[in-house]
């Protein structure tokens, strides 16, 4: 029943003009209607970046092949994760080394991951790659950069302990300066996920997105000083861009740079801290923003 009335609402929504999809969309996740021509919360900035800003940039930053270049130009070939292979069709059965993982350039969670040999199975990634080939990025969500990119797969390694969960750190960089970092955690399940943020002193957040704090004491990373540098030089273009990176004992590598996390929709708790984040990328730009008296979490 849940599948049949998520199939009803995205194919209504795939019917309407994109800004009132965005309106929708976000008036059913945030539960207040959205000011995207003057945004003041961080999510509303996120749909003002969907319908109105089109840099020319945003494509090869996201295209998860093209990116590569661009960071190991910025901090060293080092800090990019080797690709095995990237290409627009599967080769027959190459021997590529496990554990890897199989992705889209142009999308986002659109993986097949192989941890050990019995996860490989042909005719299903034949399937499921040829699928994401001729499949656009969910046009009603707006992030059009996406299918500017020339779809490809690539195939990498999978870092760490393949059998569990690597942290993610996410780094939120306002104008050039990383202010909050976002640890994903237990990703293995939706039911398990957790999600914390700190501060660039490491010092732990009361707010979450979406997924519930995980409470567990989480070190300081290893390299956190050079992943604070890294993540500020990649994002210094843009007022506000999400920079992912792992930490391994070896040394940092880049993840992916996000321009609209969650497209927008992931909310705040306490929603208070949805327009802190706005204000910050406001200033950013150089306007001011202020809470409206209406949103209430």
């Amino acid at each position: 029943m849940k599948a049949l009335a998520k199939k009803i609402v995205y194919g209504t929504l795939d019917l309407l003009p994109l800004p009132a999809a965005i309106t929708a969309e976000f008036f059913r996740y945030h539960r207040y209607l959205p000011k995207i021509s003057a945004p003041r919360s961080f999510s509303e900035f996120v749909q003002h970046r969907k319908l109105y800003e089109h840099d020319a940039r945003f494509p090869t930053y996201a295209d998860k092949v093209a990116v590569k270049d661009i960071v190991a130009q910025a901090l060293g070939s080092e800090w990019v994760i080797p690709t095995i292979w990237h290409g627009k069709s599967l080769p027959d059965r190459p021997d590529w080394p496990i554990p890897y993982v199989l992705k889209a350039n142009h999308a986002s969670g659109w993986n097949y991951f192989v941890r050990q040999a019995g996860d490989i199975d042909w005719d299903e990634m034949r399937r499921q790659t040829a699928k994401w080939l001729e499949t656009p990025w969910h046009p009603r969500l707006g992030e059009s950069y996406y299918n500017q990119i020339d779809r490809q797969l690539l195939v990498e390694p999978i870092l760490g302990d393949p059998t569990k969960s690597l942290p993610d750190y996410k780094f939120f960089v306002f104008g050039g300066r990383a202010l909050y970092v976002q640890v994903d955690t237990d990703r293995m399940t939706d039911s398990e996920h957790k999600r914390s943020f700190y501060d660039r002193d490491w010092v732990l957040q009361p707010f979450y997105l979406k997924y519930p704090i995980d409470r567990r004491p989480h070190p300081r990373p290893a390299h956190f000083d050079a992943m604070l540098s890294a993540v500020e030089k990649v994002a210094a273009p843009f007022p506000f861009a999400r920079v992912d990176l792992y930490d391994l004992p070896s040394g940092p590598k880049f993840g992916e740079i996000t321009f609209c996390p969650g497209a927008g929709y992931e909310r705040f708790t306490p929603v208070e801290m949805d327009f802190t984040l706005g204000k910050l990328w406001n200033d950013a730009r150089g306007r001011t923003a202020a809470v409206p008296s209406g949103a209430r979490a």
